[in-house]
C-alpha cells in the first residue's frame, strides 16, 4: 500500500511540473505589446483546453467537503453508506454515479478521489463535477489538456481533475487533498 502512495505522489508530482510548464507564456516573443496583452488575457478569461462545448452529463450534489473533511470511518459511512471495499487505510464506497475512495490517515479521511461511473467528457465536465461536492467552481489556478487544479480553495489544500490519459476528452477522476499535511 506504501508503494501505491508512493507511486501516486510522483505521478501526481510529474502530473502538476507538466501542468505548470504547460501554463507559461511564450516569452520569446520580441513584440512586448503582444506578450502583455497576450498575458492579460490569459490571465482574466476563464480557459479550459481544447474546443469548449458545454457540459455533457448533469451533476448534482451527493456529498459536501465538510461532510468528509478530518472525518472518520463512521461518520462517513454514514454519509456515503456500507463501504464496497477495504484495503489498509483505503475504503470505498459507491454512491449515487460515483465511486468515492477515501484515504484515511490517524483515522481522518485525508485524501478522496472520485471516479464517474457513466463516461464525462474532458475539458466539457472538468468543472461541471465538482457539483457533486457542492461546489461551484469558476475557472482553474492551473489549466492543462491533462487536468484542472485549484489551490487552496473550497475548504481543501487542493483539487485536481484529471483526463483519462488513454482515452481522448474522457474524464478520469477527481482527487481531493484536504489539507497540506496529507499532500507528499
Amino acid at each position: 500500500m506504501k508503494k501505491n502512495i508512493i507511486k501516486l505522489s510522483v505521478i501526481s508530482l510529474l502530473c502538476i511540473m507538466t501542468l505548470i510548464s504547460c501554463g507559461k507564456p511564450n516569452t520569446n516573443n520580441t513584440d512586448n505589446n503582444n506578450t502583455t496583452e497576450q498575458t492579460q488575457n490569459e490571465n482574466t478569461t476563464p480557459t479550459i483546453p481544447g474546443n469548449v462545448e458545454p457540459s455533457t452529463v448533469e451533476v448534482k450534489k451527493v456529498v459536501s467537503i465538510d461532510n468528509l473533511k478530518d472525518k472518520d470511518e463512521a461518520t462517513i459511512k454514514k454519509v456515503l453508506g456500507e463501504p464496497k471495499s477495504k484495503e489498509e487505510n483505503k475504503v470505498t464506497y459507491e454512491k449515487d454515479d460515483y465511486t468515492f475512495e477515501i484515504t484515511y490517515v490517524d483515522s481522518k479521511s485525508a485524501i478522496i478521489k472520485i471516479i464517474p461511473t457513466k463516461e464525462m467528457k474532458y475539458p466539457n465536465d472538468g468543472i461541471n463535477i465538482l457539483n457533486v461536492l457542492g461546489i461551484n467552481a469558476q475557472t482553474p489556478d492551473v489549466t492543462a489538456p491533462i487536468g484542472l487544479v485549484w489551490n487552496n480553495k473550497f475548504n481543501t489544500y487542493k483539487i485536481t481533475v484529471a483526463s483519462d490519459a488513454s482515452v481522448e476528452n474522457k474524464l478520469s477522476y477527481v482527487e481531493i487533498i484536504l489539507d497540506e499535511k496529507y499532500a507528499q
